[in-house]
């Protein structure tokens, strides 16, 4: 992991950018030396139903190297 090659994280979301979401982010920004870049969008809420939401979450995991699922997007 350098600058140039940073991990690839997918942080569970259901199209919104919670409290939860958005804490994840101030703590990997606060750790020295941790390269990342955010492949997940929570501001992109597609359009089909549930199978839409099920590709464009397909969509955004398949580049990932890391999954961070929260335990506040569980219904």
């Amino acid at each position: 992991m350098s600058e140039n090659n940073p991990i690839r994280v997918f942080v569970s979301h259901v199209f919104t950018q919670s409290d939860d979401y958005l804490r994840v982010f101030e703590y990997l920004e606060s750790v020295d030396r941790f390269y990342y870049l955010n492949v997940s969008n929570p501001d992109l809420t597609p359009e089909g139903g549930p199978e839409g939401f099920k590709e464009a979450l397909r969509a955004q995991i398949q580049d990932c190297e890391a999954v961070i699922v929260l335990a506040s997007t569980y219904q």
